[in-house]
């Protein structure tokens, strides 16, 4: 007999003011459930930063806590080449706990910190987020960097 796929979860997120004018707090979380055998569908619950999706798991819980804050807002024009409009940091914590019914239980746990750009290249209408993030690997005890870049459509 065929077994039924089931695929189901949900995100919640909340928003509160920081310590400072324009600080924030972000609250995150998330579950989902799958249940395919036959079928594989994709995670929406994404692991924590630094990690990939190394196995197929039928159950993820994610909590993730960000603060974030404005670091710099220099206005600055450089040659015509790129306009730098604001400096932003930000602090994380990410946990996740997911059970692969295949492959065993696993607990995920990050933190870091990241630093952005909101810069407007070459006179284009369309701001830009560049940046990197520094992330702790506490499951692995290991340090990792990445480059960050992201699109704010919002302006059109």
């Amino acid at each position: 007999p065929k077994s039924e796929n089931k695929h189901y979860g949900f995100n919640s997120a909340f928003l509160f003011p920081g310590i400072l004018k324009h600080h924030s707090l972000k609250l995150d979380f998330s579950y989902q459930f799958l249940n395919g055998e036959y079928y594989t569908f994709p995670l929406f619950v994404n692991y924590p930063r630094g990690f990939f999706n190394y196995n197929t798991n039928n159950d993820i819980f994610k909590y993730t806590a960000d603060y974030r804050l404005p670091v710099l807002y220099p206005d600055a024009n450089i040659a015509g080449f790129m306009y730098i409009k604001r400096i932003k940091a930000s602090l994380f914590c990410d946990y996740a706990n997911a059970v692969s019914y295949k492959y065993g239980k696993y607990e995920f746990l990050s933190s870091g910190t990241e630093l952005t750009f909101d810069v407007i290249p070459v006179r284009a209408m369309m701001p830009l987020g560049i940046g990197c993030r520094y992330i702790y690997l506490h499951t692995f005890k290991k340090h990792a960097f990445e480059l960050i870049m992201s699109l704010n459509f919002d302006s059109f």
